[in-house]
């Protein structure tokens, strides 16, 4: 088992041939990130009980507008666990401004290899695959925002609203789930009366919006839970369909 030292928390349970990815050696990945002068470090933080480490860096782009006064602010998200499952991982996050919505968080392959090869070889080298990562994810971020554009510019009638929700929840409405029926007619309100979307309201956008602020706001038990689902579980996997299904 993987016990954290100063408090016997069972963390996880691992194979023999299993490498604890020491702290200390994540968060100098981080300072590293930062000293490309290519982000600025933001939050870090923990999950279940110390089972993932992860330290979130704003990137140096011009926050985009979808539309007026609706900024997008994106930011790399780095991680690494001491749970015996998850390896060191880093991706994209984008946050909506107006109401600290998660909107996208996307965990990169490439960049994750590139950062794993940062750590061994010449270090020239590493220094150059540390710069890439701040790039593709700067470069990545334009291609997002077109989306998010694509979206605000889209109506929706609040019909296909609820069908959006259904679909990207995977609910049914049935007599017998009330519950379901209740949980579909909050988020179709929150694509109307969300924090922030009085102006994107009938839009594809504003339905999107909904949807997240329930993700990144209510729910869930808690908020360890909440960024848990969020980025690591179920509902990062909800968010990917609801960009999906936004952009059909």
């Amino acid at each position: 088992a993987l016990v954290r030292s100063d408090t016997d928390f069972v963390l996880g349970a691992s194979s023999g041939d299993y490498k604890i990815y020491p702290n200390m050696t994540g968060f100098a990945t981080l300072d590293n990130l930062v000293a490309t002068g290519m982000a600025n470090p933001d939050t870090m933080g923990t999950l279940r009980g110390g089972g993932i480490v992860w330290g979130l860096l704003e990137i140096e782009v011009d926050n985009e507008e979808v539309v007026p006064g609706d900024a997008i602010k994106r930011y790399i998200l780095f991680s690494w666990g001491h749970d015996g499952k998850r390896g060191i991982a880093l991706g994209y996050t984008d946050v909506r401004v107006v109401c600290s919505n998660t909107i996208h968080a996307a965990w990169s392959n490439e960049l994750s290899k590139l950062i794993r090869m940062a750590h061994r070889g010449n270090v020239a080298v590493n220094v150059d695959n540390v710069v890439k990562t701040m790039d593709l994810a700067a470069q990545d971020f334009k291609a997002t925002i077109a989306d998010y554009k694509k979206m605000a510019n889209t109506p929706i009638n609040q019909a296909d609203i609820r069908k959006y929700v259904k679909l990207v929840m995977e609910l049914e409405e049935k007599d017998d789930n009330k519950r379901a029926t209740n949980l579909i007619d909050k988020i179709t309100g929150l694509s109307t009366s969300g924090i922030g979307n009085g102006n994107i309201a009938g839009s594809v956008w504003g339905a999107f919006n909904g949807l997240t602020q329930w993700m990144s706001h209510e729910a869930g038990r808690n908020a360890d839970n909440r960024f848990a689902s969020l980025w690591f579980g179920q509902n990062a996997n909800m968010l990917k369909r609801a960009h999906s299904e936004a952009m059909k």
